[in-house]
């Protein structure tokens, strides 16, 4: 699920969730936009605030593709 769903299925708003990650809402904004890549520390936060419901496949692919690589390996 991407995070914009994400936010929307769940009624939050970019500054809501921005303080629940302990970021800005205008850095929360470029990561929920694509325009920034979150690290790997931030994804991380990410995925635990969304139980799971986003991961690294939505917030980094690239990521996320080296760990399949690896899996399948």
């Amino acid at each position: 699920m991407k995070l914009l769903d994400y936010r929307k299925l769940n009624n939050l708003t970019q500054e809501r969730i921005a303080w629940n990650l302990g970021m800005s809402q205008s850095n929360y904004s470029l990561i929920e936009t694509g325009r920034k890549q979150a690290g790997t520390r931030l994804v991380n936060r990410i995925i635990a605030e969304t139980g799971g419901q986003v991961g690294y496949m939505e917030l980094r692919p690239d990521i996320y593709n080296q760990i399949m690589v690896g899996v399948k390996g």
